[in-house]
């Protein structure tokens, strides 16, 4: 019968048991024995003889008996587990709102996270789709003295190629939007001329066709290409026939000779590369390339280290052959290089989009903790008014652990719930993401894929969530004594009331830090806003690239003086002209400049300051106003003296006290005169100093590629299908790409902030109504179980609004609290976001102070209801249903 005196036995336990019933076995053979005429202690050995080996029969039986113990615990558990989840689903069905609210609040919060993950693992943790990925390096060249970046030329490399000994293979790679003909209309691809060696050094294999040979570097050879698996699906059907199929790349016939393996579309994750094309048809797409010429960077680096050899050793080494290469080339003197592991992002962006990474899922993170402690409470709430329940459950037999189970589990049951909920919630975000992802300032290619590591990170939150949500309020529910419990019926006070409240503040502290991060982030590109140039949505502009039809500088030249031409004949049209780069835009170029009488810093040849190229016309039609001098004109022309404006920055630094209007400097070691002296202040980001900058006159200093600007009373939709048919009829050969506006350039440079600020934002949307219905559920609550003392005070003359203000108290003491820890969060949320706020201090009074009325006049609403439901009630209804 000892068996049976508790549920379960331990190891221990069961082995006594198997000893004493050997023992009884043993002594009934004795006593057989003695019986038969044997005397007591010889009956004993005979006994313990017949019985064998009794060590190992005690081992075999203690065997049986403790599997036989762990089917007995498995069973019982899972028949326990399965009552429970009865018991659970008929409770729950009898108060779906709970519910609901729960899987909602939890669903929506793990959607988030789960998206800002998805983000994180494909650009900072999967690996690129190539063999060995961890030994490739990213070899960046550099100038000593400023720090710049610098490619390298094809003659160059070639050598470094040849002379390496830390690499097994050196390859280089220069991309760019190519044009590619088909048929029709020439469409604009994301391309990379690239070495031989470039997919061999990756380590891959054709899906279909072959890769490049030696013999396909050389320059004069006929141009091949490989393409991408999608652009061989989209454009080509998945035909096999596409090998050896001629296709137009920059006007110029490419031969197609294979097809890159499934997943791959270049060595930098998030840009799709569909075009990859032999370094030695270069020269022949773009008449700019010289093989030969030393100083002409073209090729970015990438290599695979040999075994046991370090990044920096590869690094030593090629600078010391660059300097060996270079000793006949005076630019390239102070060139050294730099080499990092080939993670999918560029060197220079890695850290930025990190931080982007982690700030966004930080906010998630705050987002789901404040989803949490709203759930808690509500489990807080709900395990608090079963509290009569516990205490009879407890007076019959069952354990305070077996209580505290029970809510766990209901907890796990509804995260679960969340959990199912937010993947279906999860499949929709993504669909809306790769909407917005073609819609990204910079060509950008994602594809949130779901996967096990994905799947790992969800079940490590339902787990943390479902301890969140569920063990304090159990812990708190079954505290009491069960005959206080049976006795008081569960008023909400004490340590039950403190948690309630703590969970109420914290959801206060998290949701003041949120909104008045918005308001920075808000503030911020409010200032972006009000300091867009006068007029800058009436600038049409529209990049183009006249390599992409192979045009030499003559017939350049000649295409955009026909272009501008014909564009300012258009109706309404009041100003037309080029440039480099638009103001506030990406890709900034700097410049050395040496002015006569000036001393540049030491171990430099010259100041370094931005520089842009412009045509005769940009001043009108940017409307920027001249401060002295002139602007370029028609008769700057190739063959006549170089000259420049200057930005009055540059004036200020330079000539503080004298006049730079035909003072004669030296740009990148080219004699130029400053002709005009411009403010162009409107064009600097509010908060930051205006850098001093140059203007070089577009008309003298070719470049193939440049930017069409329009001013007039057009939009760019508008002006899109007279720059379509101006450009079908001078360049044929041509992609049109997008027409946007200035003003819509301007915004780019606050993408992040749009990013970040669109993130915080619907985040602190989501906490401020889990905070509104956690104060609602906490005033509701507390009006419920104070029935009985309400009902008191009203009768002995309490009026009512003495009554609203009392119920108001219990709402606002946890909101005091909860704002002054939010105010600490507050201060290091905006301390995190300091490199993201233009023009705005991370102390931003107004930013707190908006977020702080926001917040009073949504909480106040959600303590009014209840407050004033009190205030309304009868003194005789409320002490009969008091109890």
């Amino acid at each position: 019968m000892s068996r049976f005196q508790f549920p379960w036995k331990t190891r221990a336990r069961i082995a006594a048991d198997v000893q004493d019933e050997f023992e009884f076995h043993v002594r009934a053979r004795a006593a057989e024995l003695e019986a038969e005429g044997k005397r007591s202690e010889e009956a004993l050995r005979l006994a313990n003889r017949e019985f064998g080996d009794r060590r190992g029969a005690a081992e075999y039986c203690n065997r049986i008996d403790e599997a036989s113990e762990r089917a007995t615990r498995r069973g019982e558990r899972l028949s326990e587990i399965w009552l429970d989840l009865v018991y659970l689903a008929r409770s729950l069905r009898r108060t779906p709102a709970v519910a609901a609210t729960i899987v909602g609040i939890l669903g929506v919060s793990l959607a988030i996270n789960v998206m800002g993950y998805t983000m994180a693992d494909e650009l900072l943790v999967r690996q690129l789709p190539v063999a060995d990925p961890s030994s490739l390096l990213l070899v960046h060249g550099e100038s000593r003295a400023t720090g710049d970046e610098v490619s390298t030329s094809i003659a160059d490399y070639r050598d470094l190629a040849r002379q390496t000994r830390t690499l097994t293979g050196l390859a280089g790679f220069n991309g760019r939007v190519l044009a590619l003909g088909t048929g029709g209309t020439p469409t604009a691809v994301q391309a990379q001329i690239v070495t031989s060696n470039y997919f061999g050094v990756l380590g891959l294999t054709p899906a279909l066709g072959r890769f490049f040979t030696q013999s396909e570097d050389e320059s004069g050879t006929a141009p091949t290409a490989v393409i991408s698996d999608q652009l061989w699906r989209d454009r080509f059907q998945a035909s096999t026939a596409v090998i050896g199929t001629a296709i137009r790349v920059n006007g110029q016939p490419v031969t197609i000779i294979g097809v890159a393996p499934p997943g791959f579309a270049g060595p930098f994750i998030g840009f799709r590369f569909e075009l990859f094309v032999a370094l030695g048809g270069a020269a022949l797409l773009d008449r700019s390339v010289d093989p030969a010429d030393r100083s002409a960077g073209f090729l970015e680096l990438f290599g695979r280290v040999r075994p046991g050899m370090l990044p920096g050793r590869a690094a030593l080494e090629l600078t010391g052959l660059a300097v060996d290469l270079n000793r006949s080339v005076p630019t390239n003197h102070d060139r050294r290089f730099r080499a990092a592991p080939m993670t999918g992002l560029d060197t220079e962006l890695r850290s930025g989009v990190v931080l982007v990474v982690m700030l966004v899922l930080s906010l998630a993170g705050l987002g789901l903790f404040a989803a949490a402690l709203n759930a808690g409470g509500l489990l807080l709430a709900r395990g608090m008014s079963r509290q009569k329940e516990f205490a009879l459950r407890q007076a019959l037999g069952s354990g305070r652990g077996r209580l505290v189970r029970l809510q766990v589990l209901e907890a796990a049951v509804l995260v679960a719930g969340a959990a199912v909920l937010g993947l279906i919630l999860t499949f929709g975000l993504r669909r809306v993401a790769r909407l917005l992802v073609p819609g990204l300032p910079i060509h950008l290619v994602l594809g949130f894929e779901l996967n096990g590591r994905m799947a790992l990170f969800l079940a490590g939150l339902v787990v943390v969530a479902t301890i969140a949500t569920g063990l304090l309020p159990a812990l708190a529910a079954t505290r009491a004594d069960p005959a206080q419990r049976l006795r008081v019926g569960g008023t909400m006070g004490g340590t039950d009331g403190r948690l309630r409240r703590w969970f109420i503040s914290g959801q206060v502290a998290v949701t003041f830090a949120m909104l008045v991060g918005a308001g920075l982030l808000t503030r911020t590109l409010l200032k972006g806003r009000a300091a867009e140039p006068p007029g800058a949505e009436a600038i049409a502009t529209l990049p183009l690239d006249v390599s992409f039809g192979n045009y030499d500088e003559a017939a350049g030249r000649t295409f955009y003086r026909a272009l501008l031409a014909r564009v300012q004949a258009f109706p309404g049209v009041t100003g037309v002209a080029y440039a480099a780069r638009l103001p506030l835009g990406f890709g900034n170029v700097q410049a050395t400049v040496q002015i006569a009488g000036v001393e540049p810093p030491p171990g430099e040849t010259g100041f370094r300051v931005e520089i842009n190229r412009v045509s005769a016309g940009w001043i009108e039609t940017t409307d920027l106003p001249m401060i002295g001098g002139r602007a370029f004109s028609s008769a700057d022309q190739p063959g006549t003296s170089s000259v420049a404006m200057i930005n009055q920055a540059m004036a200020k630094r330079f000539w503080p006290s004298g006049d730079p209007l035909h003072q004669v400097v030296l740009v990148n070691g080219q004699q130029t005169e400053i002709v005009g002296v411009t403010d162009d202040a409107r064009f600097t980001l509010p908060g930051r100093p205006n850098l001093p900058r140059i203007y070089r006159n577009g008309d003298q200093v070719y470049s193939p590629r440049a930017i069409l600007m329009v001013r007039g009373p057009v939009t760019s939709h508008g002006i899109a299908g007279l720059l379509a048919g101006a450009i079908a009829d001078l360049g044929p050969d041509l992609p049109l790409n997008p027409v946007g506006t200035l003003a819509a350039n301007v915004g780019l440079a606050y993408f992040p902030q749009r990013l970040l600020g669109g993130a915080t934002i619907g985040i602190a949307a989501l906490t401020l109504v889990l905070a509104a219905f956690g104060l609602y559920g906490l005033l509701a609550y507390w009006v419920t179980t104070r029935r009985t003392e309400l009902g008191v005070r009203m009768a002995l003359g309490a009026d009512a609004a003495s009554v609203t203000g009392l119920a108001l108290r219990q709402g606002m003491v946890p909101i005091a609290w909860g704002i002054g820890a939010g105010v600490v969060l507050a201060v290091a949320v905006g301390t995190a976001l300091r490199g993201f706020l233009i023009g705005v201090s991370p102390f931003d009074p107004a930013a707190y102070l908006v977020g702080g009325v926001a917040f009073l006049a949504v909480a106040t609403a959600a303590c009014l209801i209840p407050a004033a439901r009190a205030a309304r009630m009868s003194p005789v209804s409320a002490l009969r249903g008091g109890q």
